[in-house]
């Protein structure tokens, strides 16, 4: 599961042409990292891939280099809109936990919520120093 953080804030200062930019941005990261799976927009900034086949079989080191691209982005871009802050949760089916895919889908959206408050939280500690 993936939200784009800070799509609000881009909309409201820089217009909605520019938070499309940033979706966009978003999506093509997404879709690149996770090429050999299916990617959804279940949301207006929300995305969910479910992966399969190589993607599912090396996710930690996918998702490490979802991180390592997004940061590179970020160093990279010279506007607000051109950047990519996307809180993320992986989930996997547990067979012994799990009794519906729905059930994956919200640990997966707990956990990508959970990401999304470390990185309100860093960005407000990193305003005030």
């Amino acid at each position: 599961m993936f939200d784009c953080n800070d799509l609000k804030v881009i909309n409201d200062s820089f217009g909605h042409e520019k938070g499309d930019i940033y979706l966009k941005n978003a999506c093509q990261l997404i879709c690149c990292i996770f090429a050999h799976s299916a990617v959804f927009r279940i949301g207006g900034d929300e995305f969910v891939a479910v992966l399969q086949g190589e993607d599912l079989r090396d996710y930690e080191q996918i998702v490490q280099r979802f991180d390592h691209e997004a940061a590179q982005i970020n160093l990279n871009a010279a506007n607000a809109w051109e950047q990519v802050h996307v809180a993320r949760g992986v989930a996997r089916f547990e067979p012994d936990r799990d009794a519906t895919v729905d059930a994956v889908l919200r640990r997966a959206d707990g956990l990508m919520y959970l990401d999304k408050r470390l990185y309100k939280e860093e960005q407000q500690h990193a305003k005030r120093s």
